[in-house]
Order: C-alpha cells, then sequence, then structure tokens
C-alpha cells in the first residue's frame, strides 16, 4: 500500500535491495575500461608516435595487434 504526504500525494515505494549489485558495478566498469584501451591507444598515438618514431600508417598496426591479442586471450580474460 502506497503511502501519502501530507499534500496528499503519493510517496514512492520503497525498493528492495539489489542482489550483487556491487558485483555488477565491478563487472561493468571492468568491460567499459577494457573497452576502452583501443580509444585510448588512439587518441594517444600522435605522443606514442613521437615517442617511438613511428608513421601514421602505423596506427592501424598498433590498434590491430590489441584485436589479435585479445582473440586468444578472450576466453581466458572472462
Amino acid at each position: 500500500m502506497e503511502s501519502t504526504t501530507s499534500s496528499g500525494t503519493t510517496a514512492p515505494p520503497e525498493h528492495a535491495p539489489v542482489a550483487h549489485r556491487w558485483r555488477n558495478l565491478a563487472t561493468l566498469s571492468g568491460i567499459m575500461i577494457d573497452t576502452t584501451e583501443a580509444g585510448v591507444v588512439t587518441t594517444l598515438f600522435p605522443s606514442i608516435a613521437a615517442a617511438l618514431r613511428l608513421g601514421s600508417g602505423h596506427l592501424g598496426v598498433v590498434a590491430a595487434l590489441g584485436k589479435l591479442v585479445a582473440v586468444p586471450a578472450g576466453p581466458a580474460w572472462v
């Protein structure tokens, strides 16, 4: 049954606690961080290229290396 306030409006119902809320948050955070890795490499590529003396043509190779490592390591990572 919903409770009413002094102004006549109904108060929102109390929510039951969500099971494993912090574990779910940690899992989603880890996935988000893992998937943004390629974007960070692309964004920081000018600095990486200057430090390693790479040309702009190497960006695809650097981005693909992460994907190539992820393919065999993916099942173990999950």
